[in-house]
């Protein structure tokens, strides 16, 4: 019964240790996209600069695609605070995962002890019966 539960344990750890990995990956990505995004924006104010310039009547296209690009931006950062919120929702749960193990981890070393105890009073009663078949003997 403590190996299966052993094991569950540590299926439980992995499991949660596997979310926070993807969510760490998902975090970083998300975070690559926002970077991505920026460059993005930077390089298409720099157009709109030339652009302006250049061609007076292209104004309104320049502007919409700056909202774009803020709009990905901002999508972006939205995605990374909720994938911040997921991870912190995670780390709570690594947390109370590492109490429950600590909490299964004292039981389990309980029972060895109880199991220990039992093992050793049956064998101090199959010693005190040994000796006393030996006396019955002679």
């Amino acid at each position: 019964m403590s190996n299966a539960m052993a094991q569950r344990v540590a299926a439980a750890t992995e499991e949660v240790e596997k979310k926070l990995r993807e969510t760490k990956s998902q975090l970083k990505n998300a975070e690559e996209g926002a970077k991505k995004a920026k460059e993005d924006v930077e390089a298409m104010e720099k157009e709109v600069k030339k652009l302006k310039n250049v061609v007076a009547d292209r104004d309104a296209t320049i502007t919409q695609l700056k909202r774009e690009l803020e709009d990905k931006a901002e999508n972006a950062g939205k995605e990374m605070d909720e994938l911040r919120k997921d991870n912190k929702k995670l780390n709570a749960d690594v947390d109370r995962m590492k109490e429950e193990v600590e909490y299964l981890n004292e039981r389990l070393k309980s029972e060895k002890e109880a199991q220990a105890k039992i093992q050793a009073e049956k064998e101090e009663k199959i010693h005190e019966f040994d000796k006393h078949q030996r006396e019955l003997e002679l």
